[in-house]
């Protein structure tokens, strides 16, 4: 039974695992809440963008979803569309500003706003909207329709001190427009809310300032644009244009790709989803190879890797100091001790006789013999080289005496070794007798 149970226990956790893995594939195609988003360009909904995004990679000009946070914006002449102000999200700071009565330092923030640093303590949250502040200052072009709330967001939140701007009124879903050169397109498109949240003091404020760059029949501004240090803010009268169900109708595909190539400047085209809620924050290891950080880490790895080729490499080791060379003479006397000690006189005779060779053959410069008289050379070899010694020096007559002085001498005591050192001592001194004879 136990067997049989935990057979059992087995199918049923695998049938566990299958289901799970089912259900991941499963629920996400069915629940696609993250592209369902109002205005995403990752939406297919009737509300979403994603027709016009494709649009423009069909057309090669390359467009990017921008899902970072402002902060990581990058620098120079880009364009950055949104659909709108993103949620405020930083409210825990504006409530630590009262609590430290900063209030009264309002106006000097204001004023502080067109002089934005990059490493300004307040730009190190990667939320703050004087991030985007700060990208169009360095050069890029914010694109959004033009309600009031974007405008104020501009102003009071990103401080960019933009005037009022009112775009041109129109009843119904369609409105004929004039580009910058001329042409007329016809605009399927719903008329922005109604301006009358703005007080009569705020529309009596409104100032000169922004360039049209589309009006309708009328002259009035469609599109318009504000200069702000190397960069420029771009206020639509809408935006309904770019929804999935409205791409298509009348002009309106059309228009979206002349705005994208009137306004490019040979940087990047994004659309902000972080505005949207779509915030990715970027992963540990996309971290790792931001800009500064990737140097650093190539720096790590290249010191770790020459610390292990140091530590890995094959070297020699610390070994014990050679011991001193230790006197000839007094290492040939230990040597014959050793072999006196031992009764090997047969080997004391055998090296006495091989040395004796050795000087004669080198002083009777018989130098292709010298080469045979190594340690383990024969009796027979050492008398042959005896023999041809004696022819050398003129001793023929005693070619067989020299033969057997290196062969046939035997010394098995102490008395024998004497009497060969004696006779070869002889031998040696008649030799040089013989050199050192005038010719």
């Amino acid at each position: 039974m136990s067997a049989s149970a935990g057979t059992w226990g087995r199918r049923i956790a695998l049938g566990l695992i299958g289901l799970a893995f089912l259900a991941g594939l499963v629920i996400p195609m069915a629940f696609p809440e993250a592209d369902a988003v109002s205005g995403s360009v990752a939406s297919a909904e009737a509300s979403g963008r994603r027709a016009a995004f494709l649009l423009l990679h069909e057309l090669g000009l390359e467009p990017e979803i921008w899902r970072q946070a402002p902060l990581a914006l990058p620098e120079g002449e880009h364009v950055l569309w949104m659909k709108r102000a993103p949620a405020q999200l930083l409210a825990e700071d504006e409530d630590e500003a009262e609590d430290e009565g900063e209030g009264e330092a309002e106006d000097e923030a204001e004023n502080e706003v067109a002089q934005l640093d990059p490493d300004d303590p307040i730009l190190s949250d990667p939320r703050h909207p004087w991030n985007y502040a700060w990208f169009v200052r360095s050069g890029g072009t914010l694109v959004l329709p033009g309600t009031v709330e974007n405008q104020r967001w501009l102003d009071e939140d990103c401080g960019l001190e933009l005037p009022l701007w009112s775009p041109c009124t129109w009843e119904g879903p369609r409105l004929t427009v004039e580009l910058e050169f001329g042409d007329e397109l016809e605009l399927v498109i719903d008329p922005l809310p109604d301006t009358s949240s703005l007080s009569t003091e705020e529309l009596r404020l409104q100032e000169e300032g922004w360039d049209d760059l589309v009006v309708d029949s009328t002259g009035a501004a469609f599109v318009s644009s504000r200069a702000v240090d190397a960069g420029r803010v771009v206020l639509l009268g809408a935006d309904g244009f770019l929804r999935n169900d409205e791409i298509g109708q009348g002009d309106n595909g059309l228009f979206f790709v002349r705005q994208i190539e009137s306004l490019a400047r040979g940087g990047r085209t994004l659309f902000d989803e972080y505005a949207l809620g779509r915030w990715l924050p970027p992963s540990r290891v996309a971290l790792l190879f931001q800009p500064g950080a990737i140097e650093i880490l190539a720096a790590a790895l290249l010191t770790l890797l020459l610390f292990v080729m140091h530590h890995a490499w094959r070297r020699e080791f610390p070994r014990d100091p050679d011991p001193a060379l230790l006197n000839p003479r007094m290492r040939s006397l230990a040597q014959a001790r050793w072999l006196e000690r031992a009764g090997r006189h047969d080997l004391s005779g055998l090296a006495l006789r091989l040395g004796v060779l050795r000087r004669l053959v080198r002083r009777w410069k018989l130098g292709r013999r010298e080469g045979e008289l190594q340690e383990d050379s024969t009796a027979e070899a050492q008398a042959t080289i005896a023999r041809e010694l004696a022819l050398r020096i003129g001793h023929e007559d005693q070619a067989q005496g020299f033969a057997r002085l290196f062969s046939e001498r035997q010394t098995t005591n102490r008395a024998e070794l004497e009497e060969l050192a004696q006779d070869l001592a002889k031998l040696e001194a008649e030799v040089e007798r013989i050199d050192s004879r005038p010719c």
